[in-house]
């Protein structure tokens, strides 16, 4: 069997020359390798140095290197069989940079993915299953993320031209559209979600959330707190799961590396977020402040904590499951608080305050990434937690254009020229977390990975990595800059 858990190789591509990616759709190479399925009128005028960097990441793993620059080069051959199902799972988090910057440092970008269908097609030898799939964040729209990235076209050129149809699937059961900046009553629509349907996990007393003394707090992805809170209790800890990801054969991840707000970083272990369809079974944080048992903000001054608790309560009794009428109440009650606040909420700015657990401080989202990497790894099909890995797993992770600072939504795009690959997920983000600049043990999601004793993520350690490169990546501090409520609480020493 692949022993992925216990393969330490891990390989990474550095070329500061490579500051983007092609843009044409569906992202042919720009050489014609000697394994390549498609003819030389496939070949892109544009340089596609994103495909030439996955190939000497192959290169450098060793994969099927007897075969090397030969027509017959297979380089998944060893992870992928004829007929096997492969779920390819970018990240696809968001459809729009916020902040107006570039999407290129917010998603996977797909040349990396169309460079992975290949090889993936080649090792399945046109019999068997390619899916692309994720779910997104909850106001995310899908459509645009499929006319920004171009995936149809990939996916016809495969049925022109080979007859073998690729799927690209939505895994979301809900998709949320905000009115005003608020959820209302027609905010919430039910989507088709995976054809395969879901299966509902309960981790139990294995789950990491049983270290909590308290799950009333609990805030999931909705105003209506009751959901998350029927799914997380002392023995109970649930997760909707995409049959489809259960029933796969092989899940290639492909994240994109940046800073997130809630985690520290978004890679490997945050990128399986998008195996569950439904966002209300995934706790974020524990609304209120640590003096009262929260990890919501930090310390609030008195004014900044009365004047953010009553719009807590203002929440919970008005939009967690509303009506016109409470809507229109909640924004009479706002209108108020914005004519009052100059004269009895002086002191409160929201600018200064890291909310919704976006801060170091952050004791809740850990639990719930550690636990779905869990399910991916030992979950079977029929919804048991078995004690050996029920699937293969493998990582492309894409730093070309990386996002540092305010992320996973909103980063500021780095120019990094670098891709990394290999089996073992957690052991290849320590790894990249050092090349960032970060420290591994400051970013509980790493933390308390290296800790767990049942359903291990990885049977290595980070001292034992085999590192393949290109280059001397060793002692390589690409100097991330840190999320606002993070910075100064998980950069490396000097």
């Amino acid at each position: 069997m692949y022993d992925y858990l216990n393969d330490n190789s891990v390989s990474v591509y550095y070329n500061d020359k490579l500051e983007g990616y092609p843009r044409s759709s569906p992202y042919h190479p720009s050489m014609l390798y000697p394994e390549y399925r498609f003819g030389g009128n496939q070949i892109s005028e544009e340089n596609n140095g994103v495909y030439e960097a996955l190939r000497c990441l192959f290169f450098k793993l060793n994969m099927d290197i007897e075969n090397y620059d030969r027509a017959g080069w297979n380089p998944f051959k060893e992870l992928i069989r004829p007929g096997n199902k492969v779920v390819i799972k970018p990240n696809f988090v968001l459809d729009r940079h916020p902040g107006g910057g570039t999407v290129d440092a917010v998603i996977t970008h797909p040349s990396l993915i169309r460079a992975v269908v290949d090889y993936v097609y080649i090792a399945l030898g046109g019999q068997g299953e390619i899916i692309i799939g994720d779910a997104p964040q909850a106001d995310a729209n899908f459509d645009n993320l499929l006319n920004h990235t171009g995936l149809e076209e990939i996916a016809a050129l495969y049925r022109d031209e080979k007859g073998f149809d690729i799927s690209i699937m939505d895994f979301r059961q809900l998709k949320f559209v905000y009115k005003n900046d608020i959820l209302t009553g027609e905010s919430r629509i039910k989507l088709d979600g995976d054809p395969l349907g879901y299966t509902v996990f309960d981790l139990g007393s294995d789950s990491e959330f049983e270290g909590l003394k308290s799950f009333d707090k609990l805030y999931g992805a909705d105003y209506d707190r009751d959901e998350t809170r029927s799914h997380h209790g002392k023995g109970k800890h649930e997760y909707c799961i995409a049959n489809t990801i259960l029933t796969a054969d092989v899940v290639i991840s492909i994240p994109k590396m940046k800073t997130h707000r809630k985690g520290g970083v978004t890679l490997n272990l945050k990128n399986m977020v998008g195996i569950n369809g439904n966002k209300n079974y995934l706790p974020h944080f524990n609304i209120g402040t640590p003096e009262d048992g929260g990890d919501e903000y930090p310390q609030l001054e008195s004014q900044q904590k009365r004047a953010l608790y009553t719009q807590r309560i203002l929440i919970d009794r008005l939009l967690a499951r509303p009506n016109r009428i409470k809507e229109r109440a909640y924004k009479l009650a706002l209108g108020m608080y914005r004519l009052l606040r100059p004269v009895f909420f002086r002191k409160v700015n929201s600018k200064g305050i890291h909310s919704g657990g976006s801060w170091y401080g952050n004791d809740t989202v850990w639990r719930m990434i550690l636990d779905l990497n869990k399910i991916l790894i030992y979950g079977s099909a029929g919804g048991s937690m078995m004690e050996v890995p029920q699937r293969k797993l493998f990582s492309i992770v894409d730093a070309i254009i990386a996002g540092e600072g305010d992320g996973p939504l909103a980063p500021d795009a780095k120019v990094c020229g670098l891709v990394a690959a290999g089996t073992n997920f957690l052991l290849l983000d320590l790894l990249l977390v050092g090349i960032m600049g970060f420290d591994a043990d400051k970013i509980p999601q790493y933390r308390y990975s290296q800790q767990m004793e049942k359903y291990k993520l990885t049977e290595v350690n980070n001292f034992e990595a085999k590192l393949c490169s290109n280059a001397n990546v060793h002692g390589i501090n690409l100097s991330f800059k840190a999320p606002p409520g993070w910075a100064g609480h998980m950069e490396l020493e000097q």
